[in-house]
């Protein structure tokens, strides 16, 4: 329990006497005052801990006596809390206060009450808070101000923002120390909000706590830490759990968010923000009934009291009274009995019973005892079916009798005296629920004192004591009011209007309307009733709504007002609770950025759509609104939908899944949809909630080509390598043999064929590892330009004279950075390609140009980065491919031709040596209508290299000693026979382990010939280890291809040099003598 005196300053006693039983439930001592000299006199006598203060006062304003507390030593500093009925004029009010005063507005909760007074007096230490930057982020203008200024009592700075996006420019403009934000917001809510800014490199190490009074389940905590927030509290008026959140967040820094799939991540958030909106749903349903049956409540009490004032005797009236209650609740079946003098329950009216049933019902339907036990009890009592047993069985006999399932039975008491019973049946409620059992207790008081005090009037007879019981006795208030003012008021009057009945009677009703209603007083006229709702004013400034019912009673030649004002203060919280729910569903439904929609599982119709659903889609809500389910699908699609659905009618078995939708202009796309079964409008509905995945899928697609051929290239490459090997060994073998042979021998023929065969091989292999992206590549600056014109005399002869060629070259190309020998391969691969796509001839175009990739294009095609490319398109007006084809034409030996008219790696050698460069290629072609390849290779910004080199001397012979390591065995001993041919020493071994063993002994050899890739240390591995020891050491490497995992992870030096595999012999030694000519850097 807490301790300390607070001291409690209002005029209104029964305010007062409210905030004092609050407080000490809470084990807080009160000390009451109920004007400002009195409140003056306690604080200096007995200094408080707090003081808690009305703004109006009897004898000086809030103001005032705030710096009259000031002025006190005692209470220089002490906190103080102003209630006030002006809350329009918070903030004026605040500008004018005093340190350590917070303003708060009238009305106030008790429970809200006693968070704000803990939390001023938990705040006894300061904080860190004193000029740290927080930004609060709430759609809510009243939450944002209430924030604000609890944050700046504390010290905060404080910057506002009304929305994720607002919030995220702001906090780039005004980096905060903290963001303080709400979760259920349109378009970004405070999840989305906390995952952006920890994505953004600015932001990201700013703490975000979160405030929530919907997010309240533990999987909104773990949403909550996946996205990055510090915290995500519940919501409370002081803002207390916030401000420690703050700062404890500022002590402790940025929250790290937890390791989560993004997708996974996605999918959370979206199932949460569905959850939300299915309770949300559920609320606005059940709200919407409570509203209902307290308007139909409303609606008796008003006919009752118009009915009481006919000029009828009493009984004239029951049954237009009765239909009435029935009409208003949209009942069919109603008896009321009212207690005779010899004290029977008599049938005064009834409706909806049948004929043959009437007689039945005069005698109770033969349950007297059960509607006398209610009567006795007081309280209303029901019975449903689908509740269960009653805890009165003649309940249960009773609706058998009238044919109903749920029954409910209304006493009428007042001022101890049992008046009557109503009886109340249906088949669509149930009268158990907790709605109804409000309503039939609000309607037993209403209707039992209409009943008495109308009988009382019209018989005139009452005496003054019974007059005064019903009145004081009365749960509303009530005021007589003839043509000078008012002449009586009852208790009841007192405390809604918060004066004493001195302060009342005597004065005109319009006194107490609040002045911006005063042209809706209720107007009087003879014989009529008006009801409405009104404003009216207390003397603390604040306001009651009230529904008046006034009622011109002739008595003699005079007429007096009766004027019945019901407080409809719960009522007005209902309506704004079923406001504020509303609005929460459209921040959840129609501010979702994900499209949604709810449709009738009988008839697939739409029943509402959101406003991404209509921007998605392209429909109008209303278009939308006179479509069903099947009228957005493709015609493929519609029977699996129905089929789907079909499969469970009862439950409604949903549509989740990834499907095609149609959109208003024809296009299909792929989305996945979620839904759950929902209550809308009374009855059965599902919820959707869809994602369009087009882009995903078509990346995910374009990710599994791109895995299948890097799958098919690494074989194709091993293959090679290996391969280039063996006809390495049968190429430099079938030199020698043709040298020795000379070429008048009659065997030097065949010789030849075995290294022309040998050759094909080569070119073979030369074009899987093109493919595969694993050879060696003599990169230069090149001007695409100037090589398409270079090779245009050769591409002439080669298509033929059918076939027409045209370029079209950009005048300003930029420099790329490719082997230029690749670079031609490429071209004359594609020119081939369209030539052969030309039986009978036609048109080849090719093109050149400058292009950018944004990120968008970077989307577009997965493999692309943003930036700039040169670009070469080649068209051609052929046969074309489909789909299918054109899913495969990349893949080495696929091929359309017939057998013996291709290989299969023309197309295949593009794509390797493209992506080698660092490029992309891409098709369009359609059957009947030619195809276009485009190649786009990222630009260089450095000139063009100059042409080629002179040719190495012929003179490849030498005396040095070179060093051969080479794991193949046979490949190992033919590269000896050459070099020995060729004048040169050699010492040679099988693996880098033995090298290295005898590295001390190698001080007389001038290059290293080692193999790339070998078991347990590669060759660059292996030179640099030689290299330590002997630093003038030249380098030549050989290999049937370079993995660029290799080069990025072996470190290749700059002036490194290679020998492709398979060579020749004239290759080999023209090599070895340009690396021992070439001059050591």
């Amino acid at each position: 329990m807490n301790t300390g005196t607070i001291l409690v300053v209002e005029d209104n006693p029964i305010t007062r006497k409210m905030m004092r039983f609050a407080l000490e439930s809470e084990g807080y001592r009160v000390m009451e005052a109920g004007e400002g000299r009195a409140a003056l006199a306690l604080a200096r006598d007995h200094p408080p801990l707090l003081v808690l203060q009305d703004y109006v006062l009897p004898d000086m304003d809030g103001l005032q006596l705030i710096e009259g507390l000031r002025r006190l030593p005692a209470t220089s500093e002490t906190p103080i809390i102003v209630i006030t009925g002006m809350v329009s004029q918070l903030e004026e009010l605040r500008r004018h206060a005093l340190p350590s005063t917070t303003f708060l507005p009238k009305p106030i909760e008790p429970s809200r009450l006693l968070e704000v007074v803990r939390a001023h007096l938990a705040a006894a230490t300061p904080t860190t808070a004193a000029g740290r930057r927080v930004l609060v982020v709430d759609d809510e203008p009243l939450n944002l101000r209430l924030a604000s200024l609890r944050l700046s009592d504390h010290g905060f700075e404080v910057e506002t923002a009304v929305g994720g996006q607002e919030a995220l420019q702001k906090a780039r403009a005004w980096i905060p120390d903290a963001i303080l934000s709400d979760v259920l917001m349109p378009g970004m809510d405070g999840f989305m909000l906390c995952d952006a800014v920890r994505r953004d490199t600015l932001l990201a190490h700013i703490p975000v706590v979160l405030l929530s009074s919907a997010y309240v389940d533990d999987a909104d905590q773990g949403l909550a830490r996946e996205m990055g927030a510090n915290a995500l509290l519940p919501r409370t008026p002081d803002f207390g759990s916030a401000i420690t959140a703050l700062t404890r967040a500022l002590g402790a820094g940025a929250a790290t968010p937890a390791p989560a799939i993004e997708g996974d991540r996605q999918a959370l958030h979206k199932e949460r923000v569905q959850i939300q909106l299915e309770r949300q749903l559920a609320r606005n349903d059940a709200l919407m009934r409570q509203g209902a049956i307290q308007a139909a409540a409303l609606s008796v009490v008003r006919g009752l009291a118009e009915a009481m004032t006919k000029p009828r005797d009493l009984a004239s009236v029951l049954g237009d009274v009765l239909v009435h209650c029935l009409d208003a609740t949209g009942l069919s079946t109603g008896l009321l009995y009212l207690v005779s003098s010899e004290g029977t329950l008599e049938l005064r009216a009834q409706a909806g019973l049948p004929a043959d049933t009437r007689a039945d019902a005069a005698l109770c339907f033969g349950h007297p005892d059960v509607l006398r036990r209610a009567l006795e009890g007081t309280d209303p009592v029901a019975f449903s079916l689908s509740a269960g047993e009653a805890a009165d069985p003649g309940l249960r006999q009773l609706a058998e009798k009238l044919g109903r399932t749920s029954v409910l039975v209304i006493p009428f008491v007042v001022a101890q005296e049992r008046v009557g019973v109503l009886l109340l049946a249906a088949d669509a409620q149930d009268f158990s629920e907790p709605a109804w059992i409000g309503f039939a207790s609000t309607l037993a008081r209403q209707f039992g004192q209409t009943i008495a005090v109308g009988q009382s009037l019209f018989r005139g007879a009452a005496s003054e004591v019974r007059y005064r019981t019903l009145m004081e006795h009365a749960n509303d208030a009530i005021l007589l009011v003839d043509n000078h003012g008012i002449i009586e008021a009852n208790e009841r009057a007192e405390a809604l209007l918060g004066r004493p009945r001195a302060a009342i009677v005597g004065h005109r009703y319009d006194q107490f309307v609040a002045p911006t209603q005063l042209g809706s007083a209720v107007l009087y006229g003879e014989d009529t009733t008006r009801t409405e709702d009104q404003l009216l004013s207390r003397p603390d400034g604040s306001t009651v709504a009230v529904d008046v019912s006034a009622s011109p009673v002739r008595i003699g030649e005079d007429t007096i007002v009766l004027l019945v004002l019901r407080d409809i203060t719960e009522r007005k919280r209902a309506e704004k609770r079923l406001q504020e729910s509303e609005e929460q569903y459209r921040l959840l439904f129609d501010s979702n950025p994900h499209p949604m929609w709810v449709y009738d599982p009988d008839t697939l119709a739409f029943l509402a759509v959101n406003d991404a659903a209509v921007q998605l889609y392209g429909y109008t809500r209303e278009e939308f609104l006179a479509m069903t389910l099947t009228d957005i699908r493709p015609p493929s699609e519609v029977p699996r939908l129905l089929e789907r659905l079909a499969e469970d009618p009862v439950r409604g078995r949903s549509s989740d899944g990834t499907w095609q939708h149609r959109l208003k202009d024809g296009t299909v796309i792929d989305v996945d949809t979620s839904s759950n079964v929902i209550t809308f409008r009374g009855g059965p509905a599902r919820m959707v909630l869809a994602t369009d995945v087009s882009e995903k899928r078509k990346l995910e697609a374009q990710l599994r080509q791109a895995q299948k051929m890097e799958a098919v290239g690494r074989l194709a490459g091993g293959v090679a390598h290996d391969f280039n090997n063996l006809l390495g060994v049968i190429t430099g073998y079938g030199e020698l043999v043709g040298k020795g042979l000379g070429a008048e021998h009659p065997q030097y023929r065949r010789v030849i064929e075995i290294q022309k065969a040998a050759e094909r091989a080569a070119n073979l292999t030369r074009q899987l590892l093109a493919f595969s992206r694993k050879q060696v590549l003599e990169t230069k600056v090149l001007n695409l330009n100037q090589v398409v014109t270079e090779l245009g005399g050769m591409l002439h002869r080669l298509i033929g004279e059918d076939v027409h060629l045209a370029t079209r070259v950009a005048p300003d190309i930029g420099h790329l950075r490719a082997d230029r020998g690749q670079l031609e391969q490429v071209i004359l691969n594609l020119v081939v390609n369209a030539r052969d796509a030309m039986p009978r001839g036609g048109e080849l175009l090719i093109e050149t140009a400058n292009v950018a990739f944004d990120e968008a294009d970077s989307r577009e095609h997965a493999d692309a980065r943003p930036g700039g490319y040169v670009m070469l398109a080649v068209s051609d007006t052929g046969v074309g491919m489909d789909a299918e084809t054109q899913s495969h034409i990349f893949e080495p030996f696929f091929t359309t031709k017939g057998e013996g008219k291709g290989t299969g790696l023309g197309l295949a050698t593009v794509f390797g040596i493209v992506k080698q460069s660092g490029g992309h290629v891409s098709v369009h072609s359609e059957l009947g209508r030619g195809s276009t390849f485009r190649v786009y290779l990222p630009r260089a910004d450095e000139d063009a290299a100059p042409g080629p080199a002179a040719e190495p001397s012929s003179n490849a012979t030498g005396r040095e000693t070179i060093l051969v390591v080479e794991d193949a065995e046979a490949l190992r001993a033919m590269i000896r026979e050459i070099l020995e041919g060729a004048g040169y020493s050699v010492v040679e071994y099988a693996a880098p382990g033995e090298v290295l063993e005898h590295v001390g002994e190698l001080g007389g050899v001038d290059l290293l010939l080692t193999d790339v890739v070998m078991p347990r240390m590669s060759g660059p591995e292996l030179a640099r280890h030689v290299r330590r020891a002997h630093p003038q050491l030249k380098v030549l490497f050989m290999s049937g291809y370079t993995d660029q995992s290799v080069g990025r992870h072996e470190a290749f030096d700059a002036d490194s040099q290679f020998l492709q595999k398979p060579f020749t012999t004239h290759d080999l030694v023209a090599k070895v003598r340009a690396v021992l000519d070439a001059v050591q850097d």
